[in-house]
C-alpha cells in the first residue's frame, strides 16, 4: 500500500523538525506496511519489507481487515528479524489482512 500525501507530509515534516533541532537521524521515523496475511490461523509471521531488526517499534497497527475480519490484538518484538515480524488477532483473520509498522530507524 502506498503512502498517502498526508502520510509522507507528516513523516518529512517530523524527520526535518529532527533534523533542524540538531537531532539529526536519530529521529528517522518511517512506516512500513505489511505483505497481505494468507490467513489460517491467530498468530503469523508477516512480510513486513523495510523492517530491521534493530529498529525501535513505536506503533502496529492494522490498515485492512482479513477475510475473516477479525481484530490484530499483539505483536512479538522478541521474535523479530529482518523483514519480518510475528503479530496475533483474536482469531484466524483470513486472507489479506494487512498491518502497518511504525518505527524509529536504528542507527547507522
Amino acid at each position: 500500500m502506498a503512502a498517502s500525501t498526508d502520510d509522507v507530509f507528516l513523516l518529512n515534516r517530523m524527520n526535518g523538525t529532527a533534523r533542524k533541532t540538531n537531532l539529526g537521524d536519530l529521529v528517522n521515523i518511517q512506516k512500513y506496511d505489511s505483505a497481505a496475511s494468507a490467513g489460517g490461523a491467530a498468530t503469523e509471521t508477516l512480510t513486513v519489507t523495510g523492517l530491521a531488526a534493530g529498529d525501535t517499534i513505536l506503533a502496529v497497527s492494522q490498515v485492512t481487515k482479513g477475510a475473516l475480519g477479525t481484530a490484530l490484538i499483539k505483536w512479538t518484538d522478541t521474535s523479530r528479524t529482518a523483514n519480518q515480524l510475528a503479530v496475533e488477532w483474536t482469531g484466524n483473520p483470513g486472507a489479506g489482512a494487512v498491518i502497518r509498522v511504525v518505527v524509529q530507524k536504528a542507527a547507522q
